[in-house]
C-alpha cells in the first residue's frame, strides 16, 4: 500500500512540474507573438481599404480559405522593405469574428 501512495504521489508530482512547463511554454510563445505585433505595427503603415480594393490573388484566397464568412474591414499594411499585406477581419458563419493577413500573391502570412 505505501508503494501505491507513493507512486501516486510521484505521478501527481510530475503532472504539476510538466503543467508549470507547459504554462511558462505557452507565456513565452504569447510573449513573441506580442513583441512580433508590436513591431509590425512599428515597421509598417496602415491604411484602411475598401473590399474591392483587394487584389484578386487575395480575394480569390481568402474566399477559398473562408467560403462562409463574411469581410468586415480591410488594411492594407505597407513595411519599410516594400512588402504589402493585407489584413482582413472578418465574421465566421457562427458569428465569431476573426482576422487573417494575406501577402499581396494571395499567400497567407499570418493569422491573428
Amino acid at each position: 500500500m505505501a508503494m501505491r501512495n507513493w507512486m501516486a504521489y510521484f505521478a501527481a508530482g510530475c503532472l504539476t512540474i510538466g503543467g508549470f512547463a507547459f504554462a511558462e511554454d505557452m507565456k513565452e510563445e504569447k510573449d513573441k507573438t506580442e513583441q512580433h505585433d508590436k513591431d509590425d505595427a512599428q515597421d509598417s503603415e496602415s491604411v484602411e481599404i475598401k473590399e474591392s480594393e483587394l487584389p484578386a490573388e487575395v480575394t480569390a484566397a481568402f474566399k477559398k480559405d473562408f467560403p462562409h464568412a463574411t469581410i468586415s474591414e480591410v488594411e492594407k499594411e505597407t513595411y519599410k522593405d516594400g512588402t504589402v499585406h493585407y489584413e482582413i477581419e472578418y465574421k465566421t458563419a457562427d458569428g465569431k469574428e476573426e482576422d487573417v493577413e494575406y501577402a499581396a500573391d494571395g499567400k497567407r502570412a499570418h493569422d491573428e
